[in-house]
């Protein structure tokens, strides 16, 4: 799939703030993209930052199965300068911890988690 050229020329921009760009400077890229891969013409709907139990994912890809919205996807952004090994740790228990509060809200067998880390 190829990408429009908004997208294509989002992470050029978000790079001139190198690491110490917030979470938010990347929020329009991860939108697009979750946008293109995940498009409401199929089905899909992509929540904003979710507030749960004071974890805060900043999207959560669901599709509408009957009456309930079904989390397929959580993705969890955090600045460029938690590009280490404590901050990627930290990328992954928050999103496990989410995903298990979510699971018995989804009608499917598996919830996939996306954690990014500026442009990683």
């Amino acid at each position: 799939m190829s990408y429009n050229n908004a997208i294509k020329q989002e992470p050029f921009l978000a790079r001139l703030n190198a690491d110490h760009a917030p979470e938010d400077q990347f929020h329009a890229l991860y939108n697009a993209i979750l946008n293109t891969w995940f498009s409401t013409s199929n089905g899909y709907l992509i929540d904003h930052q979710i507030l749960y139990k004071n974890l805060k994912p900043e999207y959560v890809v669901v599709k509408r199965v009957g009456r309930n919205r079904n989390p397929l996807l959580i993705v969890e952004l955090k600045r460029p300068s938690r590009w280490t090994t404590a901050g990627r740790r930290m990328v992954m228990r928050e999103l496990l911890e989410y995903a298990e509060s979510r699971f018995s809200l989804t009608q499917y067998g598996t919830i996939y988690l996306l954690g990014g880390i500026g442009l990683h």
